[in-house]
C-alpha cells in the first residue's frame, strides 16, 4: 500500500509541473465589511484556483485578531462537492498549523487528490463590546501547506503562488435610527388606453430600523398622469420599526405616447434608503368604435294586430330596433297600406350605439266595416350596415258579441216554482172566501 507521504510527494510533483505552465495565480478574496460594536457581522470569502489548477490538498489559512473579533458561526463555510465527486471541497476548521486564531480552507477533496476547484463561503464574526468606533481588524489569507504529511509541520515554502485580496472588519457605533424604505423603486404600467384608468399597483412603505424608533409620514406627492388610489398610508401615519403600510397607484394617460412621473414619500426618518418611486407608462390610442349592428323584434314575418269592432283602434303592437354596435345607426321605414287603416310611427330615426328605438304600429278599423272584414299592409325598413326587415301586418273585424241574458240555476227554478204554487194556493183560498 502506498503511504500518504508518498502520495503527497507524487501530488506535489504533479503540482509543480502544473504550476510551471500556470497563466494565472490562485486567488483568495475576503470581504471588507463593517459591523456594530458588541454585535455580529457576516464576511464572505471566495477562492479561485490558478489556470491550470493546482493539484489537491492545498490549505489556506485565514488569520485574524481574536482578542476583539471571533468566529461565532462557520455553518455556511462548508461547500458541497460538484456532481461526481465525493466529500466536501471546503473544510472550515481551526488548525494548529496557522498562527493565532485561524480558519483553514482545504480548497479541494483531499482524499481523492483531485484538482482544486472554485469555492466560496460565509463566516459570522462577533465584535467585542470594548472596541472603539473606527477600529479595523484585518483578515489575512495565506497558503500554509501543499500536501504536507501529517508528521511534518506546514511549510509555506511548498505553497503555490497565492494572490490574496485581504479583508477587514471595521467596528461602527450603534445608533438608534428609523429607516424609511419605499419599494419598488420603479413601476412601469405599460400601455393603457388614453382616457382610461389602469388597475392599481402597490407601493410598500416600511420602517427598516430595528432600534425601536418610530417614523412619521409627513407627505405623499405624486406627479404626471398618475394618482394615489387607496392604500393604508396617509400623511400622519406612524410606523414602528419593522412596520409597513401601502400606497395604491393608478395611471390615467391624458394623451397618446410615453408618460412619466414620480411618487415621493416624505417623513421624519433618520435614514432614508429610498423615498421615490419612478413611474412610467404609455397612453395608447383608443380602438375605433364598432359599427352599427341593427336588428328588429319581432323578426321579419307576419304580425297580427288583432281583431276588434268597427271603429276600434288596435295599437298594442310595437317594433323594437336594437343596435348592438358602438356607432349610431340610422333607419328608414315605409308602410305600403292600400286600405289606409294602418299606422307606424316614427318611420325614420337614429338608434344610439348599444341602444334601442321603438316604432308603434296600429290599425284603425273603419266604422262601416262589417263582421269578418280583414285588412293587410307591408311594413318595410332599411338601415346602416345593410339592415333590412319586412313585416306583413294584418287586422280584422270580429263578430258582434251577443248581449248576455241572465239565467236561473236549477235550485233557483225549483224555489221559484214552489213560491208560485204557494202564492197560487193562497190566491184560490182568498177568492173562495
Amino acid at each position: 500500500m502506498i503511504s500518504k507521504k508518498i502520495l503527497s510527494a507524487l501530488v506535489f510533483a504533479g503540482s509543480a509541473l502544473m504550476l510551471a505552465g500556470s497563466v494565472s495565480a490562485n486567488t483568495l478574496s475576503i470581504d471588507e465589511v463593517s459591523g456594530p460594536i458588541g454585535g455580529s457581522v457576516s464576511v464572505d470569502w471566495s477562492f479561485e484556483p490558478s489556470d491550470p489548477p493546482i493539484a489537491a490538498g492545498v490549505e489556506w489559512c485565514l488569520t485574524f485578531d481574536d482578542s476583539s473579533v471571533d468566529i461565532i458561526d462557520d455553518s455556511e463555510c462548508v461547500a458541497g462537492a460538484p456532481d461526481g465527486f465525493d466529500g466536501p471541497f471546503t473544510n472550515c476548521d481551526s488548525t494548529p498549523g496557522c498562527p493565532g486564531a485561524t480558519l483553514t480552507i482545504n480548497a479541494s477533496d483531499f482524499d481523492s487528490f483531485l484538482p482544486s476547484m472554485p469555492t466560496a463561503g460565509t463566516l459570522v464574526f462577533s465584535i467585542d463590546s470594548g472596541v472603539n468606533a473606527g477600529d479595523s481588524f484585518e483578515l489575512v489569507g495565506e497558503c500554509i501547506e501543499l500536501n504536507a504529511p501529517i508528521s511534518e509541520s506546514p511549510d509555506s515554502a511548498d505553497c503555490p503562488d497565492l494572490a490574496v485580496n485581504n479583508g477587514s472588519i471595521e467596528a461602527v457605533e450603534v445608533t438608534e435610527e428609523s429607516v424609511l424604505n419605499v419599494q419598488p423603486d420603479n413601476i412601469d404600467f405599460g400601455g393603457v388606453q388614453t382616457g382610461e384608468t389602469s388597475g392599481p399597483e402597490t407601493v410598500t412603505v416600511s420602517n427598516d430600523g430595528d432600534d425601536g424608533v418610530d417614523l412619521e409620514i409627513t407627505g405623499i406627492d405624486i406627479s404626471g398622469d398618475f394618482n394615489v388610489d387607496g392604500g393604508t398610508c396617509s400623511v400622519g401615519t406612524e410606523l414602528a420599526d419593522g412596520e409597513t403600510c401601502t400606497i395604491d397607484v393608478t395611471f390615467s394617460p391624458s394623451a397618446d405616447g410615453p408618460a412619466s412621473g414620480a411618487l415621493t414619500v416624505d417623513s421624519d426618518a433618520d435614514v432614508v434608503t429610498n423615498d421615490t418611486v419612478a413611474l412610467s407608462g404609455e397612453g395608447t390610442e383608443a380602438p375605433p368604435p364598432e359599427p352599427a349592428d341593427l336588428s328588429v323584434n319581432p323578426p321579419s314575418g307576419d304580425v297580427s294586430l288583432g281583431t276588434g269592432n268597427p271603429g276600434d283602434v288596435l295599437d298594442d303592437a310595437t317594433a323594437t330596433i336594437s343596435n348592438a354596435g358602438e356607432e349610431d345607426g340610422d333607419f328608414d321605414c315605409t308602410l305600403d297600406d292600400q286600405s289606409g287603416v294602418f299606422g307606424a310611427s316614427p318611420l325614420s330615426g337614429t338608434v344610439p350605439g348599444e341602444g334601442q328605438a321603438s316604432i308603434e304600429l296600429s290599425c284603425s278599423l273603419p266604422t262601416d266595416a262589417e263582421d269578418g272584414d280583414s285588412f293587410a299592409a307591408v311594413f318595410s325598413c332599411t338601415g346602416d350596415e345593410g339592415f333590412e326587415s319586412e313585416h306583413n301586418l294584418s287586422c280584422s273585424v270580429s263578430e258582434f258579441d251577443p248581449v248576455p241574458v241572465p239565467t236561473m240555476q236549477k235550485w233557483s227554478l225549483i224555489l221559484f216554482a214552489l213560491m208560485m204554487l204557494i202564492a197560487g194556493g193562497i190566491g184560490v183560498r182568498f177568492f173562495r172566501t
